[in-house]
């Protein structure tokens, strides 16, 4: 999580498998245009590995007491784009949260949130 904040302000769980190199860029793709039905299926390492992940970043966004906020992934690409797209096979909706969670460094939500001419929490 670390290494991707350093390039940019959030981190998600897509972020993480990239960079853990359990997701490649194509295969994010062909999800997101709707060519794989759910990501959990092409993500490298058994279920309980990839759980495993989530479960720290929860712990490690904690720790640094990083802000979530849930992200509604939505397909791309041509026909209905109204369409969710999906994270783990089962469609367990704790699982569904934890990989559709965006985590972001507190400063970075307050500077946004004073830019946008709104007041700070």
């Amino acid at each position: 999580m670390a290494a991707v904040l350093e390039r940019q302000e959030s981190v998600s769980p897509i972020d993480v498998m990239m960079q853990l190199q359990r997701l490649t860029p194509k295969q994010i793709e062909d999800w997101r245009f709707g060519r794989i039905t759910c990501l959990e299926r092409v993500t490298v390492g058994g279920l309980g590995a990839v759980n495993r992940i989530l479960r720290l970043m929860g712990f490690h966004a904690h720790d640094r007491n990083l802000i979530p906020s849930q992200i509604v992934y939505r397909k791309w690409g041509k026909g209905k784009k109204r369409i969710t797209l999906r994270f783990p096979a089962s469609g367990e909706p704790k699982l569904e949260a934890a990989w559709s969670r965006r985590y972001t460094c507190r400063k970075l939500h307050a500077d946004a949130v004073t830019a946008k001419g709104m007041s700070k929490p």
